[in-house]
């Protein structure tokens, strides 16, 4: 357990309503194609092999400070409307200048650490590839939409010619 372990004052849920992110893609449960923050910061939590509340937790013990970097990191590529500020609201209350800080010195660490460098690529990775899926799924939707358009436009289409036939009989 990290000296640094108390209480805070400010007590923030990573599902509050800033921890919401852009476009959330590998899971059907979320609307419209929705990555949360929150998800990200999860998914980096379980690569690392740590718990979600160590990285949003006030410790600043090495393992954790290079994940907590790696989770800023990926929320900023995935996340790109996410503030600095709201990144820090969801990291338990820390301060922009913190994230922004973390940001660049996850660029770094990335460079000197492969291991690093490969739970930020997973976690791209896995939210591109959950991407691509839902835009299949969506141009597969949109398509037999369309389908169905223009099948009815031909049947009113075929009505429409008939009756006129009809009439000019």
């Amino acid at each position: 357990m990290c000296i640094r372990d108390r209480p805070r004052n400010v007590v923030v849920r990573a599902d509050a309503g800033e921890g919401r992110c852009c476009a959330r893609l590998d899971q059907p449960a979320c609307e419209g194609g929705m990555i949360y923050a929150r998800d990200v910061l999860a998914y980096v939590a379980d690569a690392a092999g740590v718990k979600v509340t160590d990285l949003t937790g006030p410790c600043r013990r090495r393992p954790y400070t290079y994940y907590r970097f790696i989770a800023v990191w990926a929320i900023r590529q995935l996340c790109q409307h996410m503030s600095y500020p709201n990144i820090g609201q969801m990291l338990g209350g820390r301060d922009h200048t913190t994230m922004i800080h973390a940001d660049r010195r996850a660029e770094e660490e990335m460079a000197k650490r492969p291991d690093l460098q490969k739970i930020a690529m997973d976690a791209l990775g896995h939210f591109a590839t959950s991407e691509i899926e839902s835009l299949d799924h969506s141009i597969a939707l949109v398509s037999a939409e369309l389908d169905a358009l223009m099948a009815a436009r031909e049947a009113k289409l075929n009505a429409d010619t008939g009756a006129l036939f009809a009439r000019a009989a």
